[in-house]
């Protein structure tokens, strides 16, 4: 079983791999109730968002990491991945300007992904 800092950089992982951009991981843990961390990235386009999507939820299934929901998988602008203490919404750039979750939760700590190296195994 994963803790939650090497499921949080196995997503991080997976999402540069699928060519998801502007990713953020907000750690939310001191005002949160509901996550540890949030992490926000973005595609370009319907077919983009269902890939990164797809992909993460079959690498979670093969490290048996328990999910404990998804919403809009089937949508083009928005899917939530609930993983427990780690959040993953990934956005079309409209959505994710609209919505500007980053704004909400300024006053906590973003992790800036490209400070951190993760390794690629």
């Amino acid at each position: 079983m994963l803790d939650q800092e090497k499921l949080k950089e196995l997503i991080v992982e997976w999402l540069t791999l699928k060519k998801a951009y502007n990713i953020d991981v907000i750690d939310v843990a001191q005002k949160s109730s509901f996550a540890d961390y949030l992490i926000i990235c973005s595609g370009s386009g319907e077919p983009h968002l269902k890939a990164i999507a797809e992909d993460v939820l079959e690498k979670s299934r093969e490290h048996s990491v328990h999910l404990l929901g998804k919403e809009g998988v089937g949508s083009n602008t928005w899917i939530l991945i609930d993983f427990g203490t780690i959040i993953l919404h990934i956005f079309d750039e409209k959505t994710r300007e609209k919505f500007n979750l980053e704004d909400l939760w300024k006053h906590k700590k973003i992790i800036d992904i490209e400070e951190n190296n993760y390794d690629q195994e």
